[in-house]
């Protein structure tokens, strides 16, 4: 059983005193949480719109969104996501108010499918008792490393922050490679983008 929101958020006042209120710390859990979620679990969704001859623009399924879309295929044959420069082969791209564009313009009907990587939904505050943290023992330690950092950044303790957030970081990567070694997920060429690299640059400008 993984820990839940509150095991999580005991633990890390037993070992970091704070008086931060329990939204501002589940906000950190569910960054980590959303991280998990998007770069490593990717679970898909197929959806599959119907053409019509003529018709060049269609809304995409609801919870679908153009920048999670992984995969299209044009009546069985994967087709690209297109940028403006790539306009002289068949593709998708982005269209208005949420639509998907197909390029070129259909001359009949036939089958649009897209994959789609599944919107993370936040843990909310009133379930913390109850609703768990994704990664499982004992690679839940990233949850305590983040938070712990995330206390010293607001706290203008950068020489602390810094030594958890690497801690942090080896973490979040060792949980990618179980994951990956253990077939739960497939190996691509992902690179672990720390949550706190942005926040790293600005303690540096804070310093300076």
């Amino acid at each position: 059983m993984n820990k839940t929101i509150n095991e999580v958020l005991q633990i890390v006042d037993a070992i970091k005193p704070n008086t931060y209120d329990i939204s501002a710390k589940l906000q950190w859990i569910n960054e980590v949480d959303g991280s998990i979620w998007t770069e490593l679990f990717q679970y898909k969704t197929t959806a599959v719109i119907e053409m019509v001859d003529g018709i060049s623009a269609y809304p995409l399924p609801e919870g679908a969104n153009f920048n999670r879309i992984t995969n299209a295929y044009l009546n069985g044959i994967e087709i690209p996501k297109l940028s403006n420069a790539q306009y002289k082969t068949t593709g998708i791209s982005r269209g208005n108010n949420g639509n998907v564009s197909l390029y070129p313009v259909p001359t009949e009907s036939g089958e649009l499918a897209i994959s789609y990587v599944e919107a993370y939904i936040p843990h909310p505050i009133s379930n913390i008792a109850t609703s768990e943290v994704l990664a499982e023992s004992p690679y839940d330690k990233i949850y305590i490393y983040y938070l712990s950092a995330m206390v010293d950044f607001t706290r203008r303790e950068y020489s602390s922050y810094n030594n958890t957030l690497q801690l942090f970081n080896q973490s979040y990567i060792e949980y990618a490679e179980w994951l990956t070694k253990n077939g739960a997920i497939e190996r691509r060429d992902w690179g672990c983008i720390s949550l706190l690299q942005g926040l790293q640059n600005k303690s540096t400008k804070d310093r300076t």
